[in-house]
């Protein structure tokens, strides 16, 4: 479900600590954002804010895992491009780009798509698009410093539906170079809490993407997560109606 922006400063009440890009500059406070300053370039770290109090009833999305993929071994679950095709990989069509210097366990990702061998641009998804995805913290979970976010295409290059339950079956699957990873960050907690509003910004519009969200005891995203959470939304197209909170799946183990 979707909240407009006049919602926005009473879910973003408590700002994280601001990630900083190579040249050392903040994220701004996106909590005070005017609208005429929404530009990709200004959104390279999205916020995470204290989400407070979620009320389920009034933010949640659909249960996109009632039929999940088997991903089976590489044999039933092929995600590269056909051979011959104009892509067998994202990497095809345009160069990836490097994981954040602050994340030691984030992946490459791309602007672009492979999709079933062919290459597709959609259109990036600026400030005024942000999407929020609200998860809260499993009990008994360890003291968290930072997470590892992903928002990967709901489609590998070979066409081969991808589910969060592919996810969590296979966690390496994450580092298959035919996977269409569209965006991949570290973040810092810099506050405590049970409930967090997790940003996605400045990926590709218009297509069913997982947002993955790791949680690690240990800062830029070291180690290996010690929970996740894996949420399927429908991205849409850039509208700059947002910014858009969805419930997300409880972060736990």
């Amino acid at each position: 479900m979707r909240w407009g922006a006049a919602f926005f400063g009473l879910w973003v009440a408590c700002a994280a600590e601001p990630m900083t890009d190579d040249a050392g500059s903040a994220s701004p406070d996106l909590g005070h954002l005017e609208p005429e300053a929404g530009v990709t370039d200004a959104f390279e770290d999205a916020e995470i804010s204290d989400a407070g109090e979620i009320d389920a009833e009034d933010a949640r999305v659909d249960d996109a895992d009632s039929t999940p993929h088997d991903a089976g071994p590489d044999a039933a679950f092929e995600p590269c491009g056909p051979p011959g095709g104009a892509c067998e990989r994202a990497a095809d069509c345009q160069p990836d780009l490097p994981p954040p210097t602050n994340c030691e366990t984030c992946v490459r990702y791309n602007r672009s798509l492979c999709a079933s061998g062919a290459c597709r641009a959609p259109p990036i998804l600026d400030g005024t698009d942000l999407y929020n995805v609200v998860v809260t913290l499993a009990p008994g979970l360890p003291p968290l410093e930072s997470f590892s976010t992903f928002a990967i295409a709901a489609a590998t290059a070979g066409g081969a539906p991808l589910r969060c339950q592919d996810l969590r079956d296979n966690p390496g699957l994450l580092n298959n170079t035919c996977l269409n990873v569209l965006e991949s960050r570290a973040y810092t907690l810099g506050q405590s809490g049970q409930s967090f509003a997790v940003g996605f910004v400045g990926f590709p519009g218009g297509e069913r993407t997982l947002f993955l969200i790791r949680g690690h005891t240990e800062v830029q995203a070291r180690g290996a997560p010690v929970a996740s959470s894996c949420t399927e939304v429908d991205v849409g197209l850039p509208s700059g109606q947002g910014p858009y909170f969805i419930a997300g799946e409880t972060l736990g183990n």
